[in-house]
């Protein structure tokens, strides 16, 4: 028997459901709903720990080596220009002197900040840790974070005018408020 023969077979007899007619909600209950979803998830990553970063099983990188990685959905030209320098930085972090643990405390608050500031383009100064007694220690820990954080979009190491190889530009996500200004800029 032919597989059209046997689905015709077995869908013998049965009647399409009948649809109800569809809701309509304002937009204002839509956007309040979304707020209130996102809300929930702004309380339930403030409460998160900030160990989900690893801190150990980390793949070690040389001093002097390059680092990036962009995200799936980040446009080539977008990161192009990433890479070039072309976006102005907003904020900076420096991280010589710092342990791997405050190093990773000080990314994720850098990053939350960043955000709430709806910054788009940061630096954060790593080092090269050519001196360290683990060379590179604390770049490598930080191209593996980078790479874990929902919240970077995209990251590369920097010109040499901006740190070179021991500091990387950061692309952040767009936050809701300036996804919002953008639909505003854009409607009117």
């Amino acid at each position: 028997m032919a597989d059209d023969e046997l689905f015709q077979n077995e869908m013998e007899g049965v009647e399409p459901l009948k649809q109800n007619k569809k809701t309509v909600l304002p937009r204002s209950a839509i956007d309040h709903t979304h707020k209130a979803v996102l809300r929930k998830h702004a309380e339930h990553e403030k409460k998160a720990d900030v160990n989900f970063l690893d801190l150990e099983n980390i793949e070690m990188v040389d001093p002097g080596d390059i680092i990036g990685n962009k995200k799936p959905g980040v446009q080539n030209g977008v990161y192009k220009k990433l890479r070039q320098g072309k976006y102005p930085s907003e904020n900076h972090l420096d991280l010589h002197k710092t342990t791997v643990k405050q190093a990773q405390k000080q990314v994720l608050n850098f990053i939350d900040d960043s955000r709430k500031k709806n910054y788009r383009c940061v630096i954060i100064t790593h080092g090269k840790g050519v001196y360290s007694k683990t060379p590179g220690k604390i770049k490598s820990h930080v191209n593996h974070w980078l790479q874990q954080i929902p919240e970077v979009l995209a990251f590369h190491s920097t010109l040499a005018k901006d740190g070179g190889s021991g500091a990387v530009y950061l692309l952040l996500k767009k936050t809701e408020v300036k996804k919002q200004e953008n639909r505003d800029t854009y409607n009117r």
